[in-house]
Protein backbone atom coordinates (compact mmCIF):
# COMPACT_ATOMS: atom_id res chain seq x y z
CA UNK A 1 0.00 0.00 0.00
CA UNK A 2 1.23 3.38 -0.75
CA UNK A 3 0.86 5.39 2.30
CA UNK A 4 2.64 9.17 1.21
CA UNK A 5 -1.40 10.09 0.19
CA UNK A 6 -2.21 9.58 3.63
CA UNK A 7 -1.83 12.25 6.17
CA UNK A 8 -2.92 12.65 9.70
CA UNK A 9 -6.45 15.52 10.33
CA UNK A 10 -7.56 16.90 13.22
CA UNK A 11 -11.04 15.22 13.71
CA UNK A 12 -13.90 17.75 13.81
CA UNK A 13 -16.72 16.96 16.16
CA UNK A 14 -18.82 16.64 12.85
CA UNK A 15 -16.82 13.26 12.37
CA UNK A 16 -17.68 11.90 15.97
CA UNK A 17 -20.25 9.66 13.99
CA UNK A 18 -17.74 8.16 11.62
CA UNK A 19 -15.25 7.65 14.17
CA UNK A 20 -17.36 5.96 16.78
CA UNK A 21 -18.45 3.54 13.72
CA UNK A 22 -14.96 2.73 12.47
CA UNK A 23 -13.88 2.14 15.98
CA UNK A 24 -16.75 -0.25 16.63
CA UNK A 25 -16.47 -2.46 13.19
CA UNK A 26 -12.30 -2.63 13.86
CA UNK A 27 -12.69 -3.35 17.52
CA UNK A 28 -16.55 -5.79 17.57
CA UNK A 29 -16.98 -5.97 14.07
CA UNK A 30 -16.62 -9.15 12.05
CA UNK A 31 -13.16 -8.72 10.53
CA UNK A 32 -10.21 -7.58 10.60
CA UNK A 33 -7.21 -8.68 13.08
CA UNK A 34 -7.93 -6.13 15.56
CA UNK A 35 -11.34 -7.50 16.78
CA UNK A 36 -12.34 -8.43 20.01
CA UNK A 37 -15.35 -10.03 18.97
CA UNK A 38 -14.77 -13.53 20.80
CA UNK A 39 -13.86 -12.29 24.43
CA UNK A 40 -15.61 -8.87 24.48
CA UNK A 41 -19.32 -7.96 22.76
CA UNK A 42 -21.38 -4.43 22.77
CA UNK A 43 -20.08 -1.62 20.76
CA UNK A 44 -16.03 -0.35 21.73
CA UNK A 45 -17.41 3.39 22.05
CA UNK A 46 -20.35 5.60 21.54
CA UNK A 47 -20.80 8.93 19.77
CA UNK A 48 -20.95 11.12 22.78
CA UNK A 49 -17.60 9.11 23.97
CA UNK A 50 -15.82 10.18 20.98
CA UNK A 51 -17.37 14.28 20.88
CA UNK A 52 -15.94 14.46 24.63
CA UNK A 53 -12.40 13.20 23.88
CA UNK A 54 -12.52 15.42 20.78
CA UNK A 55 -13.47 18.98 23.19
CA UNK A 56 -10.99 17.43 25.90
CA UNK A 57 -8.37 19.85 27.13
CA UNK A 58 -4.63 19.05 25.99
CA UNK A 59 -6.56 16.50 23.64
CA UNK A 60 -6.03 15.56 19.49
CA UNK A 61 -7.61 13.40 17.86
CA UNK A 62 -6.77 12.76 14.67
CA UNK A 63 -7.81 10.78 11.51
CA UNK A 64 -6.78 9.99 7.77
CA UNK A 65 -9.51 10.60 5.39
CA UNK A 66 -9.63 8.31 2.49
CA UNK A 67 -12.03 9.20 -0.16
CA UNK A 68 -15.79 9.59 1.56
CA UNK A 69 -14.77 7.59 4.84
CA UNK A 70 -12.21 7.62 7.74
CA UNK A 71 -9.23 5.06 7.27
CA UNK A 72 -7.90 5.33 10.35
CA UNK A 73 -7.64 7.13 13.90
CA UNK A 74 -6.04 8.05 17.11
CA UNK A 75 -6.33 10.01 20.34
CA UNK A 76 -3.23 11.62 22.02
CA UNK A 77 -4.03 13.38 25.32
CA UNK A 78 -1.12 15.35 27.07
CA UNK A 79 -0.68 14.20 30.82
CA UNK A 80 2.09 16.19 32.52
CA UNK A 81 5.34 14.69 30.67
CA UNK A 82 4.06 11.95 29.20
CA UNK A 83 0.85 11.62 26.18
CA UNK A 84 -1.40 8.75 26.44
CA UNK A 85 -2.75 7.33 22.82
CA UNK A 86 -6.25 5.59 22.67
CA UNK A 87 -9.40 5.34 19.90
CA UNK A 88 -6.67 3.81 17.98
CA UNK A 89 -8.01 2.17 14.65
CA UNK A 90 -7.26 0.82 10.99
CA UNK A 91 -10.41 0.20 8.89
CA UNK A 92 -10.35 -3.05 8.88
CA UNK A 93 -10.40 -3.60 5.31
CA UNK A 94 -7.34 -1.86 5.36
CA UNK A 95 -5.72 -3.38 8.02
CA UNK A 96 -2.54 -5.41 7.49
CA UNK A 97 -1.17 -2.91 5.02
CA UNK A 98 0.89 -0.75 7.14
CA UNK A 99 -1.60 2.03 7.84
CA UNK A 100 -1.63 1.40 11.42
CA UNK A 101 2.19 1.66 11.89
CA UNK A 102 1.99 4.83 9.90
CA UNK A 103 -0.56 6.31 12.25
CA UNK A 104 1.51 5.30 15.23
CA UNK A 105 4.34 6.80 14.21
CA UNK A 106 2.90 10.24 13.36
CA UNK A 107 1.37 10.35 16.64
CA UNK A 108 4.28 9.17 18.11
CA UNK A 109 6.78 12.07 16.01
CA UNK A 110 3.38 15.01 17.40
CA UNK A 111 3.51 13.79 20.80
CA UNK A 112 7.57 14.12 21.40
CA UNK A 113 7.59 17.25 18.70
CA UNK A 114 4.56 19.35 19.74
CA UNK A 115 3.76 18.15 23.24
CA UNK A 116 7.29 17.71 24.16
CA UNK A 117 6.08 14.32 25.64
CA UNK A 118 9.36 11.56 27.02
CA UNK A 119 7.41 8.96 27.07
CA UNK A 120 3.70 7.34 25.27
CA UNK A 121 1.51 5.21 27.66
CA UNK A 122 -1.75 3.07 26.43
CA UNK A 123 -3.74 0.75 27.64
CA UNK A 124 -4.92 -2.87 25.55
CA UNK A 125 -7.00 -5.90 26.73
CA UNK A 126 -4.40 -7.99 28.36
CA UNK A 127 -5.94 -11.08 26.09
CA UNK A 128 -4.81 -9.35 23.08
CA UNK A 129 -1.57 -11.23 22.73
CA UNK A 130 -1.41 -10.54 19.19
CA UNK A 131 -2.25 -6.87 19.46
CA UNK A 132 0.49 -6.07 22.33
CA UNK A 133 2.88 -8.26 20.34
CA UNK A 134 2.03 -5.53 17.85
CA UNK A 135 2.88 -2.91 19.78
CA UNK A 136 6.37 -4.46 21.51
CA UNK A 137 7.50 -4.76 17.64
CA UNK A 138 7.50 -1.12 17.89
CA UNK A 139 8.98 -0.49 20.99
CA UNK A 140 6.40 -0.60 23.26
CA UNK A 141 6.79 -2.49 27.04
CA UNK A 142 4.55 -3.42 29.24
CA UNK A 143 4.98 -1.32 32.87
CA UNK A 144 3.69 -4.49 34.91
CA UNK A 145 0.25 -2.48 35.74
CA UNK A 146 -2.79 -4.81 35.15
CA UNK A 147 -6.57 -3.71 36.16
CA UNK A 148 -9.47 -5.31 35.37
CA UNK A 149 -11.35 -4.52 31.88
CA UNK A 150 -13.41 -1.23 32.66
CA UNK A 151 -16.71 -1.54 32.12
CA UNK A 152 -16.99 1.19 30.07
CA UNK A 153 -15.61 -0.39 26.93
CA UNK A 154 -18.22 -3.58 26.57
CA UNK A 155 -19.07 -6.75 27.98
CA UNK A 156 -16.95 -9.48 28.91
CA UNK A 157 -17.67 -12.65 27.26
CA UNK A 158 -15.47 -14.45 29.28
CA UNK A 159 -14.45 -13.91 33.39
CA UNK A 160 -11.51 -12.36 34.49
CA UNK A 161 -10.81 -10.19 31.03
CA UNK A 162 -8.05 -7.50 32.13
CA UNK A 163 -6.27 -4.37 30.83
CA UNK A 164 -2.25 -4.06 30.47
CA UNK A 165 -1.11 -0.99 30.19
CA UNK A 166 2.40 -0.76 27.71
CA UNK A 167 4.74 2.64 27.76
CA UNK A 168 7.48 3.65 25.43
CA UNK A 169 10.17 6.16 26.25
CA UNK A 170 10.20 8.77 22.80
CA UNK A 171 12.50 11.20 24.65
CA UNK A 172 15.58 11.58 22.41
CA UNK A 173 17.56 13.81 25.29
Amino acid sequence: MDLSHFKLDSASVDQSQAICELLNSAYRGASGWTTEINIISGNRTNRNEIEAAIKLPNSYFFVVNQSKQIAACIHIVKKDDHAQLGFFAVRPSLQGNGLGTYVLNQAEIFARARLYSKKLLMIVVSQRTELIAFYERRGYRRTGQVEFLPANIGIPKRANLTIDYLEKAICTS
